[in-house]
């Protein structure tokens, strides 16, 4: 604002010397100026003021706070990546159980534990993806402040732009850490681990739709036994003949000739049967699902994630070794040593 007044007061003073105005319009348009020029001044030497402490802070406060949270990271990403790796091995090396026993069945509690599992996967997804988003958006909005403190001309050649580099400009050590800091999340395949989640949220959803089946199935069959045993004990009542024991019952045996009037209590107990198979074979097809399932789910997921904390461990590490950056501890080489056997 100052300035555009100060132009405005030069131009008018020009207008007067050109027109040959009362010189005393012209003392009081050269009083004006010369009022601006040092107010111009003034905010000059306040902006350079504070430019200097703003270059003070980021060299002598920034940069080594800058070090310490890359040396933090570091830590952290290297106990992630020993705790995964283990988990991946355990869950590689697990032997499940293969057959479903004749007596199990699948309790309401099954089910309740199976959506609970569902809901912390989805949370966890939610968390991870929050998580790495916000990581993400701390360096952007790091990188895109320092950034405005550079003046950079945009380099033109015969194959197009030339690609912004601090290193290429010779700007401090710090922009170039948080410039390829930022860039190194392009290469940190957080999504991938989200996707990875979210599809095994999903096998778990379908395990609980699969128990959810069973349950019904179970009731069906349960109900037409019941069925079964009613009709049995009044025909036996009807006809004076000892009714057959559950035991009989459940297995399909017991009296079966007793007329052409039980015909249709054999029909029925056929249908029990049948039902009782179905039942019996949708539970193990459940069973074997879930297991399946889990076992892929699981080793997937902790697949993703040992890759994701090795490749940011690297990550962290290349950023470490910056010019002008502080010694930070290494791990034990390069990313070969990831591959644990």
């Amino acid at each position: 604002m100052i300035r555009i007044e100060y132009d405005k007061k030069c131009r008018q003073l020009k207008h007067h010397d050109d027109k040959g105005v009362d010189h005393r319009l012209v003392d009081a348009t050269t009083t004006a100026i010369r009022t601006l020029k040092t107010r111009i001044k003034v905010a000059i030497q306040v902006v350079d003021s504070i430019s200097k402490r703003i270059h003070k802070l980021r060299d002598e406060e920034l940069r080594p706070q800058l070090s310490e949270l890359l040396e933090g990271f570091i830590r952290m990403w290297r106990v992630m990546f020993d705790c995964h790796r283990i988990q991946s091995r355990i869950i590689s090396e697990a032997k499940f159980q293969g057959r479903l026993a004749a007596s199990v069945t699948l309790s309401e509690s099954h089910r309740k534990a199976t959506r609970q599992l569902e809901n912390e996967l989805r949370n966890w997804q939610m968390c991870f993806r929050n998580w790495s988003e916000a990581q993400k958006a701390y360096v952007q909005a790091l990188n895109g402040w320092l950034l405005k403190c550079l003046h950079y001309e945009p380099e033109t050649t015969p194959d197009g732009i030339v690609p912004f580099s601090p290193r290429r400009v010779g700007a401090p050590p710090v922009f170039i850490i948080c410039n390829d800091w930022f860039h190194a999340f392009e290469r940190i395949p957080a999504s991938v681990v989200v996707e990875t989640i979210g599809k095994f949220a999903a096998e778990v959803s379908e395990v609980w739709n699969r128990q959810d089946e069973e349950h019904h199935k179970r009731r069906r069959a349960e109900m037409l036994a019941r069925d079964l045993e009613r009709r049995v004990k009044e025909e036996s009542k009807l006809h004076g003949i000892q009714p057959p024991s559950d035991k009989k019952l459940e297995s399909g045996t017991g009296q079966s000739g007793i007329g052409s009037e039980l015909k249709s209590i054999d029909s029925f107990r056929r249908q029990v049967e049948q039902e009782n198979t179905k039942h019996r074979e949708f539970l193990q097809e459940t069973h074997d699902f879930t297991l399946n399932s889990l076992r892929t789910s699981l080793k997937n997921v902790f697949e993703q994630i040992t890759q994701f904390t090795a490749i940011s461990l690297k990550s962290y590490e290349e950023l470490s070794v910056q010019p002008g950056s502080q010694s930070l501890p290494q791990g034990n080489g390069e990313i070969s040593y990831i591959k644990d056997t």
